[in-house]
């Protein structure tokens, strides 16, 4: 990897409106190739809200596709923790009215190209509160997927049109449809309750960085960690989900690395035996 999850930089623009660290980067993805030779595959990880574009005061910018279409770059590497469940404080909220749980596979599986970033967003912190869902929806042209950092059947298999200032561009940026291979580098939430609720987010008492995800009590939960593994893998597994590529002919999703869970502890030494109690002799 060039680089991983750097999206403050990613996003920031010079006087001319241009994105000065993505052209580094295309830089330093040459300058690796160099290196390395063509044997050796080149990314940079992306975070998940920041791979597709960025979108700002109703202009589209696909900022990265410069990087993404780039020679010496081998494919779409994202750091992959979008949320996968919206389950509340006490009886858990909308959604319990068709799921079982916060750890309920159904619904794990049913927030990888659902829910929150694909079928609804929130306006602001007020409905997130209520829980009130505006639908994304594209009125302009009818390209919904790209407003949804969840879809990436959509964002890889189409052509990218720019909309500066809000207007759709005639000429689609350097991306082709179905280019190159899509990578999740890391995957999973942590095994906490309600993990599923901010995949991102992890529990480190020696980090100025370390949450909790909302409304969680902080209890271990394993089978919330094993069920959103379980969830992107099983949904990029069936094949409706994962098309193959009319270019290099192979499928959208090229490999996966789940997030590791916290490994356990070292065992014990065994305890040495006092001296008065070796048998002798």
């Amino acid at each position: 990897m060039t680089g991983s999850e750097m999206r403050g930089v990613t996003w920031t623009r010079d006087a001319a409106g241009a994105f000065p660290a993505v052209a580094q980067f295309r830089a330093l993805a040459a300058e690796c190739r160099a290196v390395v030779g063509p044997g050796v595959k080149l990314s940079y990880a992306a975070d998940w809200s920041e791979y597709f574009g960025r979108q700002t005061g109703g202009e589209v910018v696909f900022h990265l596709d410069p990087l993404w279409a780039d020679t010496n770059i081998d494919h779409v590497s994202i750091d992959w923790y979008p949320p996968l469940t919206d389950w509340r404080e006490g009886d858990g909220g909308v959604d319990s009215a068709v799921f079982d749980g916060a750890a309920d596979p159904a619904y794990l599986a049913a927030g990888v190209a659902g829910g929150e970033g694909f079928d609804w967003f929130y306006a602001g912190e007020t409905d997130r509160a209520a829980q009130a869902r505006t639908p994304i929806v594209d009125t302009a042209h009818g390209e919904d997927w790209l407003f949804r950092p969840k879809d990436l059947k959509g964002w890889w298999s189409n052509l990218h049109h720019d909309r500066p200032g809000g207007v759709r561009s005639a000429t689609p940026t350097a991306w082709v449809s179905g280019m190159k291979p899509v990578r999740l580098s890391e995957f999973g939430c942590a095994a906490v309750d309600r993990g599923g609720n901010a995949p991102n987010l992890f529990q480190d008492p020696k980090s100025s960085e370390s949450r909790l995800p909302p409304g969680s009590t902080g209890a271990r939960d394993d089978a919330v960690q094993r069920g959103a593994l379980e969830a992107v893998l099983g949904h990029y597994a069936a094949a409706e989900n994962n098309p193959v590529s009319a270019g290099y002919g192979g499928a959208m999703r090229g490999g996966a690395g789940a997030r590791r869970p916290c490994p356990p502890p070292p065992p014990r030494p065994p305890r040495l035996r006092a001296w008065s109690s070796i048998p002798k002799g």
